[in-house]
């Protein structure tokens, strides 16, 4: 299943944008702003997921209250990447009524808090941001595999895995999707190429906006 991506900012306490956006290395970085909230809810299938992206909350390293107030939306079901450090952003970011939590690996403060977002809530999926085939972590830059593997055994079911630049090759998803239940989206692969890969039915694709 497909879960377009929407990325938001905001310029007021009141008024929600359309982000545009680039990846800089592991970092989300918006480049401009598009047109106001109206047309926010893109062509998904009554009840389907969307990720709303608090662009500025992950560039300031903190939430945007005004995305949390404005990102549920009637009719789809909302996921929110934002920042997470501990458990207190936890509660933040669920106030916002979201579905899933989306929270990028290498923001979260330490892996202590790592163990107590999980012990607050399993809908909490750590996303792994990948740059020139090398994933950022808590502490530095590690392997996929090592970081996924870490997760798993702390028990982290979903994961998410985000190639920001398209280096991960098609041998590299292959592996990756061996790992158990992923979550991908590269700037290199269309989602054919993880139908191929004979990826879970059930399996949820992050793609661009359409």
């Amino acid at each position: 299943m497909h879960v377009p991506m929407i990325p938001l900012t905001s310029d007021t306490d009141e008024i929600v944008l359309f982000a545009e956006i680039q990846f800089d290395g592991c970092e989300i970085k918006q480049k401009g702003t598009i047109l106001k909230k109206q047309r926010l809810i893109p062509s998904v299938p009554y009840g389907s997921p969307i990720l709303v992206i608090d662009v500025k909350g992950l560039q300031n390293d903190t939430i945007n209250p005004t995305i949390l107030k404005r990102s549920k939306m009637r009719g789809v079901t909302t996921w929110l990447m934002t920042c997470v450090r501990n458990t207190d952003d936890l509660f933040d970011a669920f106030n916002s009524d979201a579905d899933k939590i989306l929270m990028p690996y290498h923001k979260v403060e330490s892996e202590d808090n790592l163990h107590d977002i999980l012990s607050v809530s399993d809908s909490a999926i750590p996303t792994i941001f990948v740059s020139e085939e090398i994933a950022q972590c808590i502490d530095g830059t590690s392997s996929v595999k090592e970081i996924v593997d870490y997760l798993r055994e702390i028990g982290y079911t979903d994961i998410a895995v985000i190639d920001t630049d398209g280096s991960l090759s098609f041998d590299d998803w292959k592996r990756i999707s061996s790992y158990g239940r992923i979550i991908p989206y590269s700037e290199r692969f269309h989602s054919s190429v993880f139908e191929y890969l004979n990826m879970p039915d059930d399996l949820y694709l992050i793609t661009p906006d359409p």
